[in-house]
């Protein structure tokens, strides 16, 4: 991941702060996840371009190499533009800004912002050198954002979740033994990264298994809020059909293993200069493209 601060967003029609102050809040039954849509580039363009290309969109996403803006209204904070936007926001300079961004956060936005620390730190080593030096760090900006939610009487909208990186949680590798996840208490929700750059499908990525053991059974919400198929299968010639097909796949396993899955959000984007298999970036008017749009609009069966 760039140490640029990048903003990775969800997309639907290109719709501007006026249109999307009147949006009605997504309904469970519309879709799979109550939140979903596809990431793009790190500005309010970069969202409407996503939005236009493979919508509806319902949430965005925003990526602080260091620390949170000074404030809500921060001109590098893009979300302020999208209020009926599910936000999540990550950083990792603990301690700087938290109190002032957070109190800042309005307290009638009628989507929720999440307010995340360091997300996927099983990948991080400095400055984690162990499971339990991330969760102690992380508990302590937890109590820092939620007591200044309290504060500003706006945790209503504010929360917290855990981001996980589901390629560290296969065996032998930092997060096995989930010493990486925060205790239920300190989280609203646990999310995670998944990526594929061969289209194995969720089902049978030991990282991803590995990540549903560890946050199964506490009794909180579960999303993926990075998601991507690459270009690459272990047998056969790859086709943008194959990765429709392992994208319906993938649905139908979420729609069973999560039937109450908060937050899907598809990375699209094209990172192939980082691996010849992880241009996750399927054709706008594709079979791919055509499937999840259907998939964010409810129309395809789980």
């Amino acid at each position: 991941m760039s140490t640029k601060r990048m903003t990775k967003v969800l997309g639907a029609v290109v719709v501007s702060a006026a249109t999307l102050l009147g949006m009605a809040l997504p309904a469970v039954a519309q879709s799979r996840a109550t939140w979903i849509g596809g990431i793009g580039v790190d500005s309010l363009a970069g969202w409407q371009q996503v939005n236009q290309e493979i919508g509806p969109i319902q949430t965005a996403r925003e990526y602080d190499p260091g620390s949170l803006p000074s404030t809500w209204t921060d001109s590098t904070n893009f979300c302020q533009s999208l209020p009926a936007i599910l936000c999540v926001i990550s950083y990792k300079t603990p301690d700087t800004n938290v109190n002032a961004f957070v109190s800042s956060i309005p307290a009638n936005r009628p989507a929720p912002v999440f307010v995340v620390f360091y997300a996927e730190p099983e990948a991080h080593n400095p400055p984690f050198g162990s499971g339990q030096q991330f969760v102690d760090e992380y508990e302590t900006q937890v109590d820092e954002i939620r007591a200044a939610c309290a504060e500003a009487a706006n945790c209503g909208v504010v929360k917290v979740a855990m981001i996980a990186s589901t390629y560290n949680y296969q065996p032998g590798m930092p997060g096995a033994d989930c010493s990486y996840i925060p205790p239920a208490s300190y989280v609203d929700k646990y999310f995670a990264d998944a990526y594929q750059p061969r289209l194995d499908g969720l089902q049978n990525d030991p990282g991803f298994q590995g990540w549903k053991s560890c946050t199964q059974g506490t009794g909180v919400g579960r999303g993926l809020t990075e998601y991507g198929l690459g270009t690459c299968t272990n047998s056969g010639t790859w086709t943008e059909q194959a990765r429709e097909q392992q994208l319906a796949a993938d649905a139908q396993y979420l729609s069973s293993a999560f039937p109450s899955l908060y937050l899907w959000n598809y990375y699209w984007r094209d990172d192939s200069t980082v691996g010849p298999c992880r241009d996750w970036q399927f054709p706008a008017g594709s079979v791919t493209a055509n499937e999840w749009q259907g998939i964010e609009q409810g129309t395809v069966g789980s």
